[in-house]
């Protein structure tokens, strides 16, 4: 009994290692940076797919979709405050659908952002055309 009280007392005494990990020299961990969330990009117009695969030319694609671009563009120049936002809306939409690709114009039609950037681009375009002719 006395060497089983010896053993307990040696063991509180010094306590047994414990498989603790050693410790090390490097640097403390520095935080990562928070990693900003992206957003999935706001849709502008939901195209119904089903009407639209009825089109059997890349020319009826481009006036579906057109027919759908139209009034965002109106919208959006109204919103940018242009007095001739009626009759630069048709020359914007036209510009689109005449340079770009279906598969592009599609894609202008699921991000607002893309879709605005490129009314910003177009109109940029328009008054810097306008301003040649009245130069």
């Amino acid at each position: 009994m006395q060497e089983l009280r010896k053993a307990n007392n040696q063991q509180q005494e010094s306590p047994s290692k414990v498989d603790a990990p050693a410790p090390t020299q490097e640097s403390p961990a520095k935080p990562e940076k928070a990693k900003p969330v992206q957003e999935a990009p706001q849709i502008l117009i939901q195209i119904p797919m089903d009407k639209f695969n009825q089109c059997k030319t890349e020319g009826d694609k481009k006036q579906f979709l057109g027919n759908y671009l139209y009034p965002f563009v109106i919208r959006k120049l109204k919103t940018d405050n242009d007095p001739n936002a009626e009759m630069n809306s048709g020359r914007v939409t036209g510009m689109i659908l005449d340079g770009q690709k279906i598969e592009y114009i599609l894609y202008l039609c699921g991000n607002k952002a893309a879709f605005q950037s490129i009314v910003d681009d177009a109109m940029k375009m328009i008054m810097e055309h306008d301003k040649g002719i009245k130069a």
